[in-house]
């Protein structure tokens, strides 16, 4: 079966990275300065989850309570990085027909302010577009770049204090297992994550190496295309019908506001086995956004014109997925019909819980549309026309 995403790497290279073998060295200094040097930008700074960094990025540049404006449609993680915060959460819809909202519409508030773009798929926002939104410029804007490679291209678009943020987290171009860096080009913002880094984490212990190698290669191994078949088919039915399921009355939880109730990417520290997996998809970021952009183009070549299908927008950079659109009412019985004939399709983002649909319809109606085609580094062209066949017949296919 082909996965809805997978690894960047099999399960040996995991295991050469726990033996030693993955060219792992001089730890998380060397590793910073690897990356910051690869992105042409003065600072790198691992950290152990993009929401923590945010969550500092945010403490160190505003005042509490001072408000941070953000898309609605994005990881639920950065709505909770934001309220954990103390900050007050102005949210913003989607465009119509995009996933982004419109830069010009994520108006600057008086006073001190915080701007975050979700750059979701891999899509880029207009940096510059946003630069000219109405109101005074905003102390501090977070480019939520989590699902994107970090090119040197990409990365030039930062000014000033600015921070963009990418993940080595499940469903990312660079999966690694654990983390994520932070990329800026301002001093001052780079020693607070370091500093807030340090006196966060817990001591790495052997237990831990031992236990995010074990995790790492048994989650490889399942994503291997013949134990995966086996492994989704064990999966409920009902994860296909996913579903808008928002509240009546937009509403953040509780525990956002409990500093107790934080999970481990707050807290657990880098390993030797994660350390080395991120430098082997530094090594070849160049393959993976060749082989991204092929992949994209492929989907777009095959689907195009295709009846009942909205392709996303064009972009130069390469894509986490190919997220196309289908009928809300449909996408069951499509994604169903692909799982059938062994393609696993995946729905990343579902619509946040904690909102209510009837304040951002466009968002609320945009997750309820879209399915992620997979963009695998290993995915052959030969799989991608497959998908895109059997996608075409479903979306034609009577209900």
């Amino acid at each position: 079966m082909i996965p809805r995403h997978r690894p960047p790497f099999g399960a040996g290279r995991v295991l050469a990275a726990a033996l030693g073998a993955g060219g792992e060295r001089g730890g998380l200094p060397a590793l910073e300065a690897a990356w910051a040097g690869a992105g042409r930008v003065p600072h790198a700074v691992w950290v152990p989850s993009a929401r923590a960094a945010l969550f500092w990025a945010l403490a160190e540049a505003l005042a509490p309570g001072a408000a941070v404006v953000c898309p609605a449609y994005t990881c639920v993680v950065v709505h909770e990085a934001v309220i954990r915060a103390g900050r007050d959460l102005r949210l913003v819809d989607t465009r119509p027909d995009l996933f982004l909202p419109d830069e010009s519409a994520m108006g600057h508030p008086a006073g001190g302010h915080a701007v975050i773009v979700s750059e979701l798929y891999g899509h880029p926002a207009d940096l510059e577009r946003l630069a000219r939104a109405p109101g005074p410029a905003p102390r501090l804007r977070v480019i939520d770049m989590a699902m994107s490679i970090p090119s040197a291209g990409l990365l030039e678009r930062l000014r000033g204090n600015d921070v963009a943020l990418v993940s080595f987290g499940p469903c990312k171009c660079l999966y690694a297992g654990w983390g994520a860096m932070a990329f800026t080009r301002d001093d001052a913002l780079a020693s607070a994550l370091r500093r807030e880094r340090d006196a966060a984490l817990s001591r790495p212990t052997w237990r831990l190496a031992l236990g995010r190698a074990a995790y790492l290669f048994t989650r490889t191994l399942a994503h291997h295309r013949l134990l995966y078949g086996r492994l989704r088919q064990r999966m409920e039915p009902s994860s296909l019908g996913e579903s808008v399921r928002g509240a009546e009355v937009t509403a953040f939880p509780a525990a956002w506001r409990d500093d107790r109730d934080r999970s481990d990417e707050w807290r657990l520290p880098s390993t030797g086995v994660d350390r080395a997996l991120i430098r082997h998809n530094l090594a070849r970021t160049a393959a993976y956004v060749e082989r991204r952009t092929a992949l994209a183009e492929r989907y777009r070549r095959n689907l195009r014109g295709a009846a009942g299908l909205v392709l996303p927008p064009e972009s130069p950079w390469p894509l986490s997925h190919f997220t196309v659109r289908v009928a809300a009412g449909e996408r069951a019985r499509i994604r169903s019909a692909l799982l059938s004939a062994g393609i696993d399709l995946g729905m990343v983002f579902g619509y946040p819980g904690h909102l209510a649909p009837r304040d951002y319809p466009n968002a609320a109606r945009i997750a309820s549309e879209i399915l992620n085609l997979p963009i695998n580094a290993d995915l052959a062209p030969a799989e991608a026309d497959r998908i895109s066949e059997h996608l075409r017949r479903a979306v034609a296919a009577p209900a």
